[in-house]
């Protein structure tokens, strides 16, 4: 379990990568995160790993709408919202979550390592 210092300094690094990410194939940090460009609120896919409880890898949520335990842990790790992927740029998504080393793959083994998370199929035994 971590510490609120360590999930701090997670949330840190988290967000330096991201604008790293975003600098390297020069999009912006606000398009680079899913959910904060524009105010823009169309459907999306979440591509991450089965959270027990809270959320299961590709499930559709209308108008991006989250129910209550996704937004709780999207405040415990605010990187996990690039998990949640407008359906119009899933097909983009889920080849970069396929290629060794992106921003996007990156941020899918940070959340599965901090809520202990199932990968597609798997069991989880997480915290959650």
């Amino acid at each position: 379990m971590r510490t609120k210092n360590n999930a701090a300094e997670a949330a840190e690094a988290s967000a330096a990568f991201v604008a790293a990410s975003a600098a390297e194939t020069g999009e912006s940090v606000a398009a680079a995160v899913p959910g904060r460009a524009l105010g823009k609120r169309g459907d999306r896919m979440y591509l991450g790993p089965t959270i027990t409880g809270v959320v299961r890898h590709g499930t559709v949520f209308k108008d991006g709408v989250l129910p209550k335990r996704a937004t709780e842990c999207i405040a415990e790790l605010p990187v996990m919202e690039r998990l949640f992927v407008e359906t119009d740029r899933m097909p983009e998504a889920v080849t970069e979550l396929g290629k060794k080393q992106s921003a996007l793959g990156a941020v899918y083994a940070q959340v599965a390592e901090h809520f202990n998370a199932a990968h597609p199929g798997g069991q989880n035994t997480g915290r959650i």
